[in-house]
């Protein structure tokens, strides 16, 4: 019998993606619902990257002896913790649409947009996690954990496309590949220009204040 999705199922089964993928998917597929009933879970996760995003920056800010101009700092640090809230679900969204779109290309029986949200947010899961390194104001640190998220998340996509999606086994490896490297394209489009943003903010206001 499916129930429904909710959050506090999230602990147990971060433990079960790490030791029993295909357990995990399992457990993903007898959820009802997609988009949202996923969505509120989403946005706890992606509000919590951001905001460790914006710690970990004003963390930085203080050992780096830049004080005088923190306010600049905490100006763009706000408008990146709303503008990665808000592509962060958009991520999401791209991923699902992706995935859903190649599903007869890769001869999947099951790519509904309900299947396809429940992949994209586990193969999205492990970034997630990674990101809430970022709190530890070490740059690098929060770097590598997303980039160890991402490469997981290729993983899980992999696995969770032939559990859910219906994916064939010998086409599973060219759908995870299709689907990711399109949507890390328009990803690094996308939050190259946030960071562009957020990096004119910041420096136009240093300049000024030292001007």
């Amino acid at each position: 019998m499916m129930g429904q999705f909710k959050l506090s199922k999230m602990i147990p089964r971060i433990k079960l993606m790490f030791s029993n993928p295909a357990s995990f998917w399992d457990e993903m597929a007898g959820d009802q619902g997609g988009i949202k009933a996923l969505l509120p879970t989403v946005l706890v996760f992606v509000s919590a990257v951001a905001l460790a995003q914006f710690i970990g920056m004003m963390l930085m800010v203080l050992r780096s002896g830049l004080a005088r101009v923190i306010h600049w700092f905490l100006l763009a640090g706000v408008i990146q913790l709303v503008l990665g809230v808000g592509l962060g679900v958009l991520a999401w969204y791209v991923l699902t649409v992706l995935i859903t779109a190649f599903s007869k290309t890769f001869e999947a029986t099951e790519g509904s947009t309900e299947n396809a949200s429940k992949v994209a947010f586990g193969a999205m899961l492990p970034g997630w996690l990674g990101g809430l390194l970022n709190l530890t104001s070490v740059g690098a640190l929060g770097g590598l954990g997303s980039i160890a998220g991402f490469g997981f998340g290729c993983y899980l996509m992999y696995v969770g496309l032939q559990r859910l999606v219906g994916a064939p086994q010998q086409k599973s490896a060219g759908y995870t590949a299709a689907v990711m490297a399109i949507y890390f394209f328009v990803m690094l489009v996308v939050f190259g220009i946030v960071g562009g943003i957020t990096g004119c903010v910041t420096a136009c206001g240093i300049a000024s204040s030292f001007g």
